[in-house]
C-alpha cells in the first residue's frame, strides 16, 4: 500500500473515494493525474490535507481528503467538473468503481 503525508487533524469533513483505475494504466499514470489533483485541492478553501492509499493485489485506490467543513467540500466538489483537472483525471479513474462519501468525525467515549 503506498501513502502520501498525512493531512491536519482538525477535520470536520472527510472526503472518502475509492476507485479503480481504468484497465491498462500503470499506476505511475495514476498518482501524476492525482498530483496534479491535489494541487487544485490546495487552493480550494478549507482545504486540509490528503492521503493516498493504494492496494495493488485489489487494483483499488482509496482517496481521503480533509476538509474544515462539509460546506467547502460541496463547493469543491461542484467546482471540480470545471477544474482544469477533470479531464485528466476522467481519463485514470473508471468511473463505473467510482464511490464518493462524506463523513464527519466522531469521537469515541473514554476506555474507562
Amino acid at each position: 500500500m503506498t501513502a502520501v503525508p498525512a493531512p491536519a487533524p482538525s477535520a470536520a469533513c472527510v472526503e472518502v473515494a475509492t476507485f479503480r483505475a481504468r484497465p491498462g494504466l500503470a499506476p505511475e499514470e495514476v498518482t501524476r493525474a492525482l498530483a496534479a489533483a491535489s494541487r487544485w485541492l490546495a487552493g480550494q478553501p478549507g482545504f486540509l490535507g490528503r492521503r493516498l492509499f493504494h492496494d495493488p493485489a485489489e487494483e483499488t485506490w482509496l482517496d481521503q481528503v480533509e476538509w474544515r467543513s462539509a460546506d467547502d467540500a460541496a463547493r469543491a466538489m461542484a467546482a471540480y467538473p470545471g477544474s482544469p483537472v477533470a479531464p485528466a483525471l476522467d481519463r485514470v479513474v473508471d468511473p463505473a468503481s467510482f464511490r464518493c462519501l462524506h463523513v464527519a468525525p466522531v469521537s469515541l467515549p473514554s476506555a474507562e
